[in-house]
């Protein structure tokens, strides 16, 4: 979907808000917002750490979304916002589950 800065700024921070207020609702609110397929959910290997069957190289990642997701504990949830240089894909609302 095609959305101007402004507008996928105001989304972003309107889910993340929702999510926050509710984080059981956080599947319905991936199924329903998401440019990502569904569920949306990564299994990450931290540097240094041996990547498993099916996890991604935090390094695969863009930055700003490997940082974010290692800085939650269990069940915290996340925004990262669009930069050119470390989230050049746009806005990231995580949840991190393990």
């Amino acid at each position: 979907m095609s959305r101007t800065q402004a507008q996928a700024k105001k989304l972003a921070e309107k889910l993340y808000a929702k999510a926050k207020k509710n984080p059981t609702q956080f599947g319905r609110l991936v199924r329903s917002y998401s440019d990502d397929q569904f569920p949306g959910i990564y299994d990450l290997a931290n540097f240094g750490v041996a990547q498993k069957k099916g996890e991604f190289k935090r390094g695969q990642m863009v930055s700003a979304f490997g940082d974010a997701a290692f800085q939650l504990k269990k069940g915290e949830l996340g925004l990262v916002n669009y930069d050119p240089k470390s989230s050049p894909y746009g806005y990231h609302i995580i949840k991190r589950i393990r």
